[in-house]
């Protein structure tokens, strides 16, 4: 088997960003990697049953920010920190990958990828095409 590829990513929803990084391990994990893929435990429950389908193993995670204008929302990332933190080291732990790919996404994970000295990717989508829109 190829190389361990451990994605940290938004989906609350699906919109662009999402919908290439599902091509990207999609087709990383056709071609002989182990990709898994930890994603906001906020959601609308979309990202999850397309990780399913590509057959992605994935982890529903409580992964937030800090919001300027939401302090609700920050106390709610906050709340849910440690146990984020520990599914995380969890995860890790068992799957050792090689590389983490962070797709505009977070601070707990970038902590935990820098702790556990894996190496990291980070990205940012700009602009997809309509004809990307294959989910």
């Amino acid at each position: 088997m190829g190389s361990k590829i451990l994605f940290f990513c938004g989906g609350a929803y699906i919109s662009g960003m999402e919908i290439v990084t599902l091509h990207l391990m999609k087709g990383l994990k056709e071609n002989g990697y182990e990709v898994r893929c930890i994603f906001s435990g906020w959601n609308d429950g979309n990202f999850k049953n397309k990780l399913d389908e590509i057959g992605i193993v994935n982890y529903e995670i409580k992964i937030g920010w800090i919001y300027i204008r939401k302090p609700l929302w920050t106390m709610d990332t906050f709340i849910n920190y440690p146990r984020a933190l520990h599914k995380c080291h969890k995860i890790i732990k068992e799957f050792k990958p090689d590389v983490s790919q962070f797709v505009n996404f977070s601070f707990i994970g970038e902590r935990i990828i820098d702790k556990a000295r894996i190496k990291k990717i980070e990205s940012e989508f700009n602009f997809v095409r309509k004809e990307f829109f294959m989910f």
